[in-house]
C-alpha cells in the first residue's frame, strides 16, 4: 500500500503520574494544519467522562490482559504512580517535596512481584497502544487505499517527559515505550519532548492570551508528580509569534501527588498507629478514600469552611466481597486541614517559580517576566491558582494566566510539535558580538597603525574587532562557526593572554578598537604555556621578537538558555573557554 505523498499522522501521548491522555492529528490532503486536534474522550469500559484516564493497572490471575484506567475499580489490587518509581533512585532535588519522597519509598507504592517499574510502565503503555490502534480509523481520516487499516500508515508518536528526569530515567522510559509495542512497525517513529517544551508550543499557539512583543513569559506545568518551569521572551508577534527561550527548563517532584502524600501522613496521625494495618485496597491510589479525596482537591478553593469524613475498614479484604462486621474508623478532614496539606507544596512551587524569575531577570539584565501561565492537571486547582496569584503580586506586576482546560495543554502541544517536526530553537541576537584581534605589522603604512606601549618605546600596531554574531540575526542552538584571530606576544611576556569580547548595539559598527559604539564585555583567558611559539608568525622589531599567536575561536550555542560559548584553540590544543549570556533589549 502506498501512502499519499505528504500525509502525516501524529499521536501524542502524555503519560502522567496520575492520569494519561493521548491526542491524534493528521495533515491529510485537503485538511489545514489548524484543524482541531482530536483528544480521546472514550475509555474502557465505555467511560466518556474526560480527555484522560487514570494511570492505574491491575493484573489478573487467569492469564487475561491486565485491567487498566477506568477498568480498575476501588478494592482491586492495583498499581499507581509508577512513573515516579522510574525515577525513585535519583538524587533528591532542591525543590522536591519531602513527604512525596517518603511515600515513594513506602509500601503504598508497591510493584507487582517479579516486576520492576519499567516492566509495569511497559504493561500499562501496551494497553494505551492497543487503545490507540482501535481509535485511529474511527477518529482520523486515513489515506485513501488503506481500507481503514492503520498498520500500513506511517505514524509519528511523541511522548512527553518531565524536564527534571535524568538521562538514566529517560532511557528507562524509552525502553518501556519500545516494549509496549510503539516501535514494532518500521513505519513507526518515536521521539520524546519535555513537558514544558510541549506546553510552551501550545501556549504560544493560543491567541486568547494576547501576548505582545517584549513579554517575558514563565510557563509552569503543574502535573500530578512533577512541576516543570521554563521561561521565554516574545521577540515578535507579526506576522506570527516568535519566541526565544531565556532559561533552561527546571523541574521538581512537588506536583499534585505531593498533596496526596501529605494526606496519607494526616490519616496516619489520626489513626494513631493503625495506619500500617490498613489493607492496601483501602489506601492506595484509586481506592475509595483516595477517589473521594481527589474530589475534595478539585473543588477546594479555601474560601469556605467544610468538613469531610473518610471511613476506613481496618480489616477490609482486598477483594470485592462486601464489608461486614469489620472494624471501622472515621477520619474527619476540615478546610483548615486541607490548607495545611497544600501549604508546604505550594511553597515549594512558588520557590521554584521565584528562582526561575530571578534567573531570567539576571540573564536579561532587567525585570523581564510579566506573565505566568499555569498549565497541567494540578493547575486546575482553584486554591493553587488563588494562592500563586496572591504570592506573585508581592514580587512584581505579574499576570497569572490559565488556559480553559490546563490539563490538555501538554498533550496538545506535543501534537503540534509532532506535526511541525523537530526544529532547533533559535535566538534573536540583540547585539553585535566580536573578538579583538591584531593585524600583522606593516611598517610601510605608518598612518594606519595605532600605538602599542612597549617599555619606554611605542610599537606600531593595528587592533580591530572581528564581528562574529550580528545584531538582528537569529541563531539556532546548532549554530557553530570558527574564526581566526591573532594575539600579540612580546618576548619575555606572560603566556596567559586575554582575547577581549566586544559588543555593539548599532546595526553597522566599525571594526576599529576604541570606537565609542562598542564596549568590552568580557574576555577569553587563553593559556599558551607549553606551546612552541616558533610555529606562530613572528618578526623582530627594535631588537625584540614579536609573535602573532593565531587562535581559532569556535562560537556556538550549546545550551537552551541563550548562552554563547567561545572555545579557543591554538596548534590543535584547547587553550581557553568562556560562556557569555546574550543581552536583551
Amino acid at each position: 500500500m502506498e501512502v499519499e505523498s505528504g500525509y502525516k499522522l501524529v499521536v501524542a501521548v502524555d503519560y502522567g503520574t496520575t492520569f494519561t491522555a493521548f491526542a491524534i492529528k493528521s495533515n491529510a490532503v485537503g485538511q489545514a494544519d489548524t484543524d482541531s486536534i482530536r483528544l480521546i474522550t472514550r475509555w474502557p469500559p465505555g467511560v466518556t467522562s474526560g480527555f484522560d484516564t487514570p494511570s492505574l493497572i491491575s493484573y489478573t490471575h487467569n492469564g487475561e490482559p491486565p485491567l487498566w484506567g477506568y477498568q480498575v475499580e476501588p478494592g482491586m489490587q492495583s498499581y499507581a504512580w509508577t512513573k515516579l518509581l522510574l525515577d525513585r533512585n535519583i538524587q533528591h532535588g532542591d525543590f522536591d517535596d519531602e513527604m512525596l519522597r517518603v511515600v515513594t519509598g513506602s509500601k503504598i507504592l508497591q510493584l507487582p512481584d517479579q516486576k520492576e517499574a519499567v516492566d509495569t510502565v511497559a504493561d500499562y503503555l501496551s494497553q494505551i497502544y492497543g487503545h490507540i490502534q482501535y481509535h485511529l480509523p474511527r477518529v482520523v481520516e486515513l489515506p485513501r487505499g488503506c481500507g481503514g487499516d492503520p498498520s500500513g500508515v506511517p505514524i509519528y508518536f511523541c511522548f512527553t517527559t518531565p524536564a527534571s528526569w535524568s538521562e538514566q530515567t529517560r532511557s528507562l522510559m524509552r525502553e518501556a515505550i519500545r516494549r509496549a509495542g510503539f516501535e514494532t512497525s518500521p513505519l513507526h517513529q518515536v521521539w520524546t519532548a519535555t513537558e514544558p517544551e510541549a506546553a510552551a508550543l501550545a501556549v504560544f499557539s493560543e491567541k486568547r492570551f494576547n501576548l505582545q512583543s517584549h513579554d517575558g513569559v514563565l510557563i509552569c506545568d503543574c502535573g500530578g508528580g512533577t512541576v516543570d518551569i521554563t521561561t521565554y521572551y516574545v521577540t515578535d508577534v507579526v506576522p506570527t509569534i516568535s519566541i526565544e527561550q531565556i532559561t533552561a527548563a527546571m523541574g521538581a517532584k512537588c506536583g499534585g501527588t505531593a498533596i496526596d502524600s501529605r494526606f496519607y501522613e494526616f490519616v496516619s496521625s489520626r489513626l494513631e498507629g493503625e495506619f500500617d494495618n490498613l489493607p492496601m485496597s483501602e489506601i492506595q491510589p484509586g481506592s475509595r478514600a483516595m477517589t473521594r479525596f481527589e474530589e475534595v482537591k478539585k473543588a477546594f478553593d479555601g474560601k469556605s469552611e467544610v468538613t469531610w469524613h473518610f471511613d476506613f475498614n481496618l480489616n477490609a479484604p482486598s477483594t470485592h466481597s462486601a464489608f461486614s462486621n469489620q472494624k471501622q474508623r472515621r477520619v474527619f478532614l476540615r478546610s483548615q486541614d486541607v490548607r495545611g496539606l497544600y501549604e508546604p507544596v505550594l511553597g515549594s512551587i512558588f520557590a521554584l517559580i521565584r528562582s526561575q524569575i530571578s534567573a531570567a531577570n539576571e540573564r536579561c539584565r532587567r525585570d523581564v517576566i510579566n506573565k505566568v501561565v499555569l498549565v497541567g492537571g494540578f493547575s486546575a486547582s482553584p486554591y493553587l491558582q488563588e494562592t500563586l496569584q496572591r504570592a506573585l503580586k508581592h514580587i512584581g506586576n505579574i499576570s497569572v494566566l490559565v488556559p480553559m482546560n490546563p490539563g490538555e495543554t501538554v498533550v496538545r502541544g506535543a501534537t503540534l510539535q509532532g506535526l511541525r517536526g523537530y526544529s532547533p530553537p533559535t535566538y534573536k541576537c540583540w547585539r553585535n558580538y566580536g573578538l579583538a584581534s591584531v593585524q600583522l605589522f606593516d611598517l610601510s603604512h605608518q598612518n594606519e597603525l595605532q600605538g602599542l606601549e612597549y617599555g619606554s618605546s611605542t610599537l606600531p600596531a593595528n587592533f580591530f574587532v572581528h564581528w562574529v554574531l550580528c545584531k538582528g540575526q537569529r541563531y539556532s542552538n546548532e549554530f557553530q562557526s570558527s574564526f581566526t584571530i591573532r594575539v600579540l606576544h612580546r618576548e619575555n611576556d606572560l603566556l596567559v593572554k586575554a582575547v577581549d569580547i566586544y559588543e555593539s548595539n548599532v546595526p553597522v559598527t566599525s571594526a576599529r578598537v576604541g570606537n565609542p559604539d562598542m564596549r568590552r564585555v568580557d574576555y577569553i583567558e587563553c593559556h599558551f604555556n607549553g606551546l612552541d611559539l616558533t610555529r606562530f608568525p613572528h618578526q623582530t622589531i627594535a631588537g625584540q621578537t614579536v609573535y602573532y599567536l593565531e587562535v581559532s575561536v569556535e562560537v556556538s550555542f550549546p545550551m537552551t538558555d541563550r548562552v554563547i560559548r567561545f572555545s579557543a584553540r591554538a596548534l590543535d590544543q584547547e587553550i581557553g573557554e568562556k560562556y557569555l549570556t546574550m543581552a536583551h533589549d
